[in-house]
């Protein structure tokens, strides 16, 4: 690291002009290309052990969080947002400071999230982290009681994280039932992942959060209907439900167990872009608040 000049008037601005001038860097530019996105060109050589070992390490992290239903730890935070960075476009970038324990402002690192996943050729895996980090950022600020629960049935389902590059697929985290004596564990699984693509292939990102939820088993045969009957809406920002759900349930926005009515009935699964809405499986009826489209911003 430079060493610290005690005549620079700006000293705040000398980690971030740092990180930048680092991005910029060669070894920024391999880091990007070997962890973050993969080059397109046929002459790519295969990445290093560096980039394996790292995509490896995300993929245990995020899969660790899946199988057990918790958020990923402050730390693997830091590193999913110090990766992401290296792609940023910007010489400001908000996942680097958070990355370097500043603070986290959740609308601008969102932005700047949907920005680096429209690349094309970001890996799968980081795409699928992004969704950890995202939803590692409802829980920091304060919808952590809108998130999915496990239920009661969720430690007899398999939880996996799996994907199909040759189907162009994202890495798809979803849940389904384990295998019953005399069934085939391997046909069941590669069964779960065959329906998942079907559902995000019909649904897009709604589909995909709502795999995420321990309480969907992707084999159910009634899967379909409860996507309809649970799925709400899509928002870039998760407080815009607030108040159109606590509207749509006739309850006056300023009573102070609206929050509480709310999370109860309610959870929040940030995927790709959006923060996206559903209605618990224990309460979901028929009536729900969806807009007219089903989507909004």
């Amino acid at each position: 690291m430079k060493e610290h000049q005690p005549h620079h008037e700006h000293h705040d601005d000398e980690p971030r002009a740092e990180a930048a001038r680092w991005r910029a860097s060669p070894q920024g530019q391999l880091l990007r290309a070997e962890i973050v996105e993969h080059m397109g060109s046929a002459s790519e050589r295969e990445p290093s052990q560096l980039a394996i070992d790292t995509i490896r390490a995300l993929m245990s992290t995020c899969l660790s969080s899946h199988q057990e239903q918790l958020p990923i730890s402050t730390e693997d935070a830091h590193m999913i947002a110090m990766l992401l960075s290296t792609a940023a476009t910007s010489d400001e970038s908000h996942l680097a400071d958070f990355a370097d324990g500043k603070g986290m402002l959740p609308g601008s690192m969102r932005e700047e999230i949907a920005g680096i996943l429209d690349r094309r050729h970001i890996y799968p895996e980081m795409r699928e982290a992004a969704n950890w980090l995202g939803n590692y950022m409802l829980g920091e600020e304060g919808y952590d009681d809108f998130l999915p629960k496990p239920g009661d049935g969720f430690p007899e389902m398999d939880h996996v994280i799996t994907q199909n590059p040759s189907h162009g697929m994202p890495a798809i985290a979803f849940h389904h039932r384990k295998a019953r004596p005399g069934e085939d564990a391997e046909q069941m699984r590669e069964a779960a992942a065959n329906r998942a693509e079907e559902i995000i292939l019909e649904h897009g990102f709604p589909g995909f959060a709502y795999l995420r939820r321990p309480s969907v088993d992707v084999l159910a045969e009634d899967l379909q209907e409860r996507m309809d009957t649970e799925y709400i809406g899509s928002r870039r920002h998760p407080h815009r439900f607030t108040d159109e759900v606590a509207l749509a349930d006739r309850l006056h926005r300023d009573d102070p167990l609206v929050r509480q009515a709310l999370a109860e009935n309610y959870e929040l699964v940030w995927a790709g872009r959006e923060v996206h809405l559903f209605r618990r499986h224990e309460v979901a009826t028929g009536e729900d608040a969806r807009t007219e489209d089903g989507h909004g911003k």
